[in-house]
């Protein structure tokens, strides 16, 4: 069986862009992250963490 050097580089290109398109899925999916210092300042501001608090104190007393 002998491959022409179009159907060659056809898959190839198609390979690498499967390839090229998931890390760009993975990059944009990484920086969409959330990290920790912006769910502490979120969680700080955050008008039911007052309510939770109120509510962990309330069940808290003996």
């Amino acid at each position: 069986m002998i491959l022409s050097q179009e159907i060659v580089i056809t898959i190839f290109l198609a390979l690498f862009g499967f390839i090229f398109g998931a890390l760009w899925g993975h990059h944009s999916a990484i920086e969409k992250r959330v990290k920790f210092s912006d769910c502490a300042r979120i969680r700080e501001k955050c008008f039911y963490g007052q309510e939770i608090k109120e509510i962990k104190e309330k069940l808290d007393r003996p």
